[in-house]
């Protein structure tokens, strides 16, 4: 059954994303390909980067593409005290959603 799923689950990605052959462990592999150093400086809309302590995805990459960019920008890190360090804060969807949304609360006040 878990096997089924996990195809099931695959299939799903490979639908969206086509670089991909055998396994989201290929996804992250295939994902070092790209880069936004080249087209960060044309990125010109306010832009919220999270990046969690312990992400063992994309460890560091969050970062570098802040201090990439040129637009406005926040960068919001996530921590092993708040409970949210893994990849997408999946321990503390509270916090983070507090953080997103306030982060869009500032950003439409602004623009209003």
């Amino acid at each position: 059954m878990i096997k089924r799923i996990r195809k099931l689950q695959l299939a799903q990605i490979k639908k969206y994303v086509s670089h991909i052959k055998n396994s989201p462990f290929e996804l992250i592999q295939g994902s070092k390909r790209y880069s936004v150093k080249d087209i960060a400086q044309k990125i010109r809309c306010p832009t919220l980067v999270l990046e969690a302590e312990k992400d063992d995805s994309f460890p560091g990459q969050p970062k570098k593409v802040y201090d990439t960019l040129t637009c406005p920008k926040k960068y919001i890190l996530f921590t092993t005290e708040e409970g949210a360090e893994e990849h997408c804060q999946c321990g503390a969807p509270a916090i983070s959603n507090q953080r997103i949304f306030d982060w869009l609360d500032e950003t439409f006040a602004k623009i209003s």
